[in-house]
């Protein structure tokens, strides 16, 4: 479950918490929360992480998942890739073949044919993410 830093994040957290609770009380006992992770958030904010970890114990429970990795927020390649219906190493493999901004301005290209170098990063901790979840999951299992 991603979550940001902030408190409209956290309260967000606790409503899907309740939903989820409904779901499995209702409809699939089975169900679980494969963890909780931090997203649109600077990884030098520590202090700032570990306050946050501790109110999503709180709102999850103890024994709730908490990843490390976190993912930051760089808008304009988050945007485009959807726009494409890219993930965003696919977006990310586009990069070479970018237009540039230069080639917009002389009319060569539109905008949406950039690739803004920020999707690099971006995509590295996505897989980072995904690598986590997958090694966690397999160390539990």
């Amino acid at each position: 479950m991603p979550t940001r830093s902030d408190d409209s994040s956290i309260a967000g957290m606790e409503r899907i918490s309740k939903n989820f609770k409904v779901v499995k009380q209702q409809v699939n006992p089975y169900l679980q929360i494969a963890g909780a992770f931090l997203y649109g958030s600077k990884r030098s904010a520590t202090l700032m992480h570990n306050a946050v970890r501790k109110q999503i114990r709180k709102t999850l429970g103890e024994g709730t998942p908490i990843l490390d990795t976190i993912v930051g927020y760089r808008e304009v390649p988050a945007v485009n890739a959807r726009r494409k219906g890219l993930l965003f190493s696919e977006y990310a493999d586009l990069l070479p073949k970018s237009a540039s901004p230069y080639d917009v301005k002389a009319g060569r290209a539109e905008e949406a044919d950039v690739v803004p170098e920020t999707i690099t990063p971006l995509a590295k901790e996505m897989r980072e993410l995904t690598t986590e979840i997958f090694e966690y999951h397999r160390r539990v299992a």
